[in-house]
């Protein structure tokens, strides 16, 4: 997909922490896990069934701009509508973040062999990348919780 993941908050002030290693795998994951594509079994989907966790905030990535893309396309009122609201779904709270990153942290660090135990041998899981851009993502989500911010989003470019 080739896409970049980067964080926004409502207020628009530039959050100082970024991902240290691409977020693109990340990206990727979460679409197989939002639609059901993809050739590989849905990783994501196992480490939530697996936890009993909540990781629907982490799987919340829209398009930037993507009211004023909808405004572009050529659809009736119901369906723009349908897809706007989709579009301002994708704002969240810090905390909600927050609370599923060290959830989903907590479980890694817990069984650390979670990832043999679900059969999930792709390297962005088996090379702790996943791990790291949750790390970051916490980062940036713990930065606009200080700073006050009530809404954030991740972008995909």
């Amino acid at each position: 997909m080739g896409a970049i993941v980067f964080f926004e908050v409502e207020s628009g002030k530039t959050c100082p922490y970024t991902f240290t290693t691409p977020a693109r795998s990340l990206f990727e994951f979460v679409m197989e896990y939002q639609k059901g594509i993809g050739n590989l079994p849905n990783e994501l989907k196992k480490i939530e069934k697996y936890s009993h966790l909540n990781i629907l905030p982490i799987t919340k990535i829209g398009l930037p701009e993507w009211e004023l893309i909808l405004e572009e396309f050529d659809m009736d009122e119901v369906q723009f509508n349908k897809e706007r609201d989709a579009s301002l779904a994708l704002w969240q709270s810090p905390n909600e973040l927050i609370s599923s990153i060290r959830s989903i942290l907590r479980v890694l660090h817990e069984t650390p062999d979670i990832f043999s135990r679900l059969s999930i041998s792709s390297p962005y899981f088996t090379k702790g990348l996943f791990e790291e851009n949750l790390v970051d993502l916490l980062k940036m989500a713990e930065w606009a919780n200080k700073n006050q911010e009530t809404k954030i989003r991740l972008l995909a470019v």
